[in-house]
């Protein structure tokens, strides 16, 4: 998850991009300005740029304190947010790795404050996972995120040695607040 707060001096196309090559090749959380005031996944590849989806009528980034925006990339589904809500989803499998990039268009100064990113290590080749999915509200961790607890057992079908269990707190309603509570335990 690629996220910033965003502020714009005159309603600024802004760009947060994920897996960027180059400036030909990413995908990007497009928010567009006057007169469209619409978000956009893109694709880019070879300097081809491809809508995977769009949503319309959202507030331009003029909107002061900040406009919150984050772009997931996981796996092939891309998720673009706005304020923490869920705007877009698309699916692609093109591009598979790079960096991020912020970038804005527009004759006045746009600034971007609080970026950060979050990543969740991928699970290696082969390797059992699994997700736990537990029904839990915000609030009950709101405070004490890292002190909070779920109980949950493992187990394996046949014996095992040098196992390690890695568990990555994430929130697929809110995954933006935050940071990513990650923990590794030898079994």
């Amino acid at each position: 998850i690629v996220e910033t707060d965003m502020l714009s001096q005159n309603g600024s196309h802004v760009y947060v991009c994920a897996r960027w090559l180059n400036l030909d090749n990413h995908y990007e959380l497009h928010y567009l300005a006057y007169p469209a005031h619409s978000m956009r996944i893109n694709r880019v590849v070879k300097g081809h740029r491809q809508i995977l989806a769009e949503i319309g009528n959202l507030p331009d980034l003029r909107v002061k304190p900040f406009t919150r925006l984050a772009l997931e990339v996981q796996g092939n589904r891309l998720r673009a947010y706005r304020n923490d809500e869920l705007m877009l989803e698309a699916h692609d499998s093109t591009l598979v790795k790079g960096r991020i990039a912020l970038g804005a268009v527009g004759n006045y100064s746009d600034s971007f404050y609080r970026v950060s990113v979050h990543e969740a290590g991928p699970v290696a080749d082969g390797a059992p996972s699994l997700s736990i999915h537990q029904p839990i509200q915000r609030h009950a961790f709101y405070r004490d995120e890292e002190e909070g607890r779920i109980g949950f057992i493992l187990s394996t079908p046949e014996p095992a040695g040098d196992l390690t269990a890695t568990f990555v707190l994430s929130s697929e309603r809110y995954p933006t607040y935050g940071k990513l509570i990650r923990r590794e335990i030898p079994l």
